[in-house]
């Protein structure tokens, strides 16, 4: 799933940068270029940003809904692939003394 949508749902999740950012390992500047440029994309704003935290807007809610299914989607085609790489891999164990 692509990096810009999963920071989005951190936010959208937490209601703060800073904690989407410590969750995901990344600083807080990259999730909020990245938000920025996901707005730049769709062209309207995602967040209402207050002293509170951040909050969805109706723009943000719709992308909410839609990142929601590309992550479950993303998560099962990995779970799918795992699987059948494992049905696949057939190797040959030997165990031999010194």
């Amino acid at each position: 799933m692509d990096r810009k949508l999963r920071q989005f749902l951190a936010v959208a999740e937490t209601g703060n940068i800073s904690v989407a950012a410590e969750l995901l390992h990344v600083t807080q500047p990259t999730i909020s270029v990245n938000l920025s440029k996901l707005e730049e994309d769709h062209g309207v704003k995602l967040f209402h940003r207050s002293s509170r935290g951040m909050t969805l807007t109706d723009f943000g809610d719709v992308l909410y809904e839609h990142a929601k299914v590309m992550a479950r989607v993303s998560e099962h085609a990995s779970a799918e692939i795992r699987l059948l790489k494992a049905s696949q891999d057939k190797a040959i164990r030997i165990g031999t003394g010194f």
